[in-house]
């Protein structure tokens, strides 16, 4: 019994999935701009990450000889 409850959960799913689609493609798209300033803004969501890489590969500074 309890997988007939997925396979109809599943259609369901599906459902939903079509309706959804059927709204968006009646909206009008996104200017070009837009993703444009998206891409740019979702490419600083890593600096933190690529920042702390360089400075735990980069060279070692003065202060890593002053012992």
């Amino acid at each position: 019994m309890e997988d007939s409850g997925r396979i109809a959960g599943r259609s369901d799913d599906a459902a939903l999935m079509g309706r959804v689609t059927r709204v968006l493609a009646g909206l009008d798209p996104a200017p070009s701009s837009l993703e444009g300033h998206a891409r740019h803004l979702l490419s600083w969501r890593t600096v933190d990450a690529e920042l702390a890489e360089l400075v735990r590969d980069g060279p070692a500074g003065p202060s890593a000889t002053a012992d």
